[in-house]
């Protein structure tokens, strides 16, 4: 049988496949997780290019949500991450948000507050968007 070339197979596309065997988990999940933020319908910027105190428009996936008070309220925190960075994302005055857990994708608008290092975005608008549960 003779051996034919597969025309959609390229040297780059090799390459990227050795390179996946290579990363790590994190690394493909982040890899993953940005790729599927890039082809969403949204008109999200990346996090990571975002700048403190900027409205902005964040797409990602929910890695991690706890309930921690400030002060007498209580407040929601998750931990939105779009596969190259991640935001800190809190409601002030509620104990729940129906709809969100760790797994889900949401698209964030609101206000970047907080430093480089430790973005927040207080109280903002959103929307839950199907898969990644």
């Amino acid at each position: 049988m003779p051996i034919t070339r597969d025309r959609g197979v390229t040297r780059r596309g090799l390459a990227g496949f050795w390179k996946s065997l290579t990363r790590t988990a994190t690394q493909l999940e982040a890899d993953q997780v940005a790729e599927h933020v890039r082809h969403g319908a949204s008109l999200s910027t990346p996090m990571s290019e975002c700048s403190v105190g900027s409205p902005v428009c964040v797409e990602g996936l929910v890695r991690g949500i706890t309930l921690r008070p400030l002060g007498e309220s209580p407040a929601v925190e998750i931990d939105l991450f779009d596969g190259t960075s991640s935001v800190s994302v809190k409601w002030i005055g509620r104990r729940r948000i129906f709809g969100i857990a760790p797994g889900r994708r949401l698209v964030v608008h609101g206000r970047l507050a907080g430093t480089e290092r430790q973005p927040i975005i207080y109280n903002p608008r959103y929307e839950l968007r199907p898969g990644g549960e």
